[in-house]
């Protein structure tokens, strides 16, 4: 079996908008088939009631649910009521440190099978949130694995899962924070074989784990999970090669912006820098630049946001000396679809930022 971990590194923002669709069913654990306000004490109550997602061990994951966060039961010092989800209203928790000290269903794992492998040699991006809990302790060394395979082996135990094939990314301090300040946990990872798993927890046994805020009145760490997602890169070695023609809607892959926002984030700069070449090329090449949006909220907002993120590349390449004659932007907001808005991965999909080509180069 090959495996590959993913550690995290701390970045204090909110959420990325993907043009990717996301191989993550359920990734802000939003559907539920049973909906409790209480603690899981066993497995089998977090895989009942989450659609998608399953424990990965005997351990039980806890499903949180905004409007209910006052009838959980007090634990340790933990405060539940100060924390809420990172978009929704529902969020996992698992615990990640504690057994070595003798704290029961430690460690504790959120399992999902992907909607389709990832496969063998490709890039993919991987991104979700944490927050600790408010009164428990904090543990770096959390971080995301990839499998082939599950067996009943590797989910009918308590202990550390030994998923330690490869380590991509790791961080060197425990991760702490004040409530509702999100910590994203992300990277890029190839696999060295096909995929159909995703786990995610702390994949180090206690005494490799640094951890905090011991003092704290809870004998274990404990950490909220949300917004997860697993996107395949899409690759262009550049737009020169591509056989364009006037009226042409060509899609930007891998552009990134904050949710709800239209400040491009720097992993969108590559893309963005094969479009610069492009343009230096075909001097009298013209482009319009089109922001899209799904049919999710006010048309006005949805069309104000498609706007400022055409314009925000609209800017970018300004700033990279693309003469001004050669650029235009507009937002569409929902008006163009090229998927369905009825399903998560239709609305992934026409949130998009695309150019259309309006000249051609006369040369």
């Amino acid at each position: 079996m090959k495996t590959l971990i993913l550690c995290c590194f701390l970045l204090f923002s909110v959420s990325l908008a993907y043009t990717q669709h996301n191989l993550v069913a359920n990734g802000s654990f939003e559907r539920l088939n049973v909906a409790r306000g209480n603690w899981a004490t066993a497995a089998d109550e977090f895989n009942q009631g989450m659609k998608h997602w399953k424990s990965g061990s005997l351990g039980s994951p806890d499903i949180f649910i905004d409007k209910f966060l006052g009838r959980y039961s007090k634990r340790g010092s933990i405060d539940i009521q100060a924390h809420q989800p990172r978009t929704g209203r529902i969020m996992a928790g698992i615990k990640t440190y504690g057994y070595s000290i003798g704290t029961t269903n430690t460690k504790e794992y959120l399992q999902i099978k992907l909607r389709k492998p990832m496969l063998m040699g490709e890039k993919y991006y991987v991104e979700f949130w944490v927050n600790p809990a408010k009164g428990a302790m904090t543990s770096n060394k959390i971080g995301a694995a990839f499998l082939d395979t599950i067996t009943s082996q590797m989910r009918g135990t308590y202990k550390t899962l030994d998923y330690m094939a490869s380590v991509e990314l790791d961080i060197e301090q425990a991760i702490d924070a004040l409530p509702n300040q999100w910590i994203k946990v992300s990277g890029t990872v190839e696999p060295y074989s096909d995929c159909n798993y995703l786990v995610i927890g702390c994949f180090w046994d206690d005494d490799a784990v640094e951890f905090g805020n011991e003092d704290c009145g809870t004998s274990y760490a404990y950490y909220f999970v949300d917004d997860v997602r697993v996107c395949a890169y899409k690759y262009k070695d550049d737009f020169s090669n591509m056989d364009l023609a006037i009226g042409q809607e060509v899609a930007l892959d891998n552009i990134y912006f904050d949710s709800n926002k239209s400040i491009l984030k720097d992993a969108s700069f590559d893309e963005l820098n094969k479009l610069v070449g492009l343009l230096d090329k075909k001097a009298t090449m013209k482009i319009s630049i089109q922001g899209h949006t799904d049919n999710v909220g006010n048309d006005q907002s949805n069309l104000t946001l498609s706007t400022n993120r055409a314009k925000a590349v609209y800017e970018y390449l300004l700033e990279k000396g693309i003469a001004q004659n050669q650029l235009s932007y507009e937002g569409l907001g929902e008006q163009k679809p090229i998927a369905s808005n009825t399903t998560d991965e239709g609305r992934e999909q026409n949130r998009r930022v695309a150019f259309k080509v309006l000249a051609l180069d006369v040369k």
